[in-house]
């Protein structure tokens, strides 16, 4: 099995009963940016069309922090989140070293198909010292947060559903060899 990033894969389980409290434009399975790439290259670099909404990160969690940003290109904006590694650099060559270890999770994670997986839109640089990550912006965030803001309101069976979704999702990614490593309410969004 490959063990992914742990912070890489934070944020990327997604369960198909979110879809209905997720804008619809917000999914995995809804929205995909044509961004011009293929399965056999490396991430797209967007660098040039995502611009930061606020000057900080809209989240941190354990491993980095995650900005809202919004893509443009020609004739859409769309809200995306840009997630890069809190990390601290001691050289040039351990910089290429991280770096060339998380390109090679982006591209293993480029691959990945499946409604409870957020995609990878490409990757931006400006957000840290290593390269981050651009996937859909969630609006209504972290599961945790919406069961801290919703929980009193759902009904059983819709807890119960929102959880096979996250197993589907996991037992898609333990299919493909990947190894989430850190799966907490945080990282489920």
């Amino acid at each position: 099995m490959n063990t992914l990033s742990a912070w890489i894969f934070s944020l990327s389980v997604l369960p198909k009963k979110w879809r209905k409290v997720q804008p619809e434009t917000e999914t995995s399975g809804a929205t995909h940016l044509d961004v011009n790439s293929n399965d056999n290259e490396r991430p797209v670099d967007l660098t040039m069309k995502v611009m930061k909404e606020l000057a900080y990160a809209t989240a941190q969690g354990s491993f980095g922090d995650v900005w809202k940003c919004v893509f443009s290109d020609k004739d859409s904006n769309v809200e995306v989140a840009v997630k890069c590694v809190r990390i601290e650099i001691q050289d040039d060559s351990f910089k290429k070293i991280v770096s060339e270890r998380l390109m090679d999770d982006f591209c293993k994670w480029k691959l990945l198909r499946h409604d409870n997986i957020l995609s990878l839109y490409g990757i931006a640089y400006g957000f840290g010292p290593v390269p981050a990550i651009v996937f859909p912006w969630m609006t209504n965030g972290s599961l945790s947060t919406y069961l801290g803001k919703n929980y009193d309101s759902l009904s059983g069976a819709h807890k119960f559903s929102l959880l096979a979704d996250v197993a589907a999702g996991l037992q898609y990614l333990h299919s493909k060899g990947v190894v989430h490593a850190d799966l907490t309410g945080s990282n489920v969004c």
